[in-house]
C-alpha cells in the first residue's frame, strides 16, 4: 500500500502570456516522480496553462523538510511551511506567507492548513503591507501589464515593504530608516 506524503517544490511559469513568479507549491504523492507529475498537472489546472510552461525545482517530501527545519516542529505542518531563517543570534524561522496548496487528501491538506492558521494567529507569519499602495502578501496589486507585483524591499519584522508598482517609495523615511 502506497502512502502519500506532502511534497513541496518551488514552481514558476515560463509562459510569455501568463507569467507566474516563483511560489512554493504543495502536492501529495507517494514518491518523487509522482510528485513531479502532480505538480505539473495540478499547477497546469490551477494556472490555466500547458504543463510545458511550468518549471519547478527542489521537490522535497515532508520528512526531508522536517529534517532541515530550524524552527519549531509544532504545529506539525510548520516545518513544511518554513522557507528560511532570519540572521543573527536571535534569528527565527521565516514561513511561506502565500502557499499554493494543491493537496488532494483532506487529512494531509488539513496538516498544512492547520499549521498555516496557527502560525498566522501566533504572529509567526507577519503579512507585509506596501507603504505605497497598501497591497499585501496575500493581495498583490497589478502592474500595467496586469502582472502581480513583487517585493522590491520588505522588512518581515515590521511588516512594511515596497512593491514593484511603488518603486518611488523606496526612499520613504519608513523604509530607509530600517536599512
Amino acid at each position: 500500500m502506497n502512502q502519500n506524503l506532502i511534497w513541496r517544490a518551488v514552481a514558476f511559469s515560463v509562459d510569455p502570456a501568463e507569467k507566474h513568479d516563483e511560489v512554493f507549491v504543495y502536492v501529495d504523492a507517494p514518491d518523487r516522480e509522482s510528485a513531479k507529475l502532480r505538480i505539473a498537472e495540478r499547477l497546469s489546472d490551477e494556472w490555466g496553462i500547458a504543463p510545458d510552461y511550468i518549471e519547478f525545482y527542489n521537490p522535497s517530501n515532508e520528512t526531508e523538510l522536517r529534517d532541515i527545519a530550524l524552527g519549531p516542529q509544532h504545529p506539525s505542518g510548520s516545518p513544511l511551511l518554513e522557507c528560511g531563517w532570519t540572521g543573527g543570534p536571535e534569528g527565527s524561522a521565516v514561513y511561506d506567507v502565500d502557499p499554493v496548496i494543491l493537496v488532494a487528501s483532506p487529512s494531509l491538506r488539513c496538516v498544512l492548513e492547520t499549521a498555516y492558521n496557527t502560525l498566522i494567529h501566533s504572529d509567526l507569519i507577519k503579512e507585509a503591507r506596501c507603504i505605497g499602495c497598501g497591497c499585501t502578501d496575500s493581495h498583490a496589486c497589478l502592474d500595467k501589464f496586469r502582472a502581480p507585483c513583487h517585493w522590491l524591499q520588505v522588512d518581515r519584522e515590521t511588516g512594511i515593504g515596497v512593491c514593484s508598482c511603488c518603486e518611488s517609495y523606496l526612499n520613504h523615511p519608513s523604509i530607509s530608516d530600517r536599512n
